[in-house]
């Protein structure tokens, strides 16, 4: 079975509500990668999104 990872975007909330129909939580997930507060990411086969991760954006210092 071969699927895609890939960041998310605003074109993915229609498959992400077929996912789980909770407008309210991925457009918070979307704000929050706007802000690089988090990761949104996506699996997808063949266009279908099959899943969605969050995870939070961690910046360590460079010293």
């Amino acid at each position: 079975m071969d699927f895609n990872i890939r960041l998310a975007n605003e074109n993915d909330l229609d498959g992400l509500f077929n996912i789980r129909n909770n407008q309210d939580l991925f457009i918070g997930y979307l704000q929050q990668y706007e802000k690089k507060e988090v990761y949104l990411v996506i699996a997808e086969q063949n266009n279908i999104i099959l899943g969605f991760g969050v995870q939070k954006y961690v910046r360590f210092p460079l010293s």
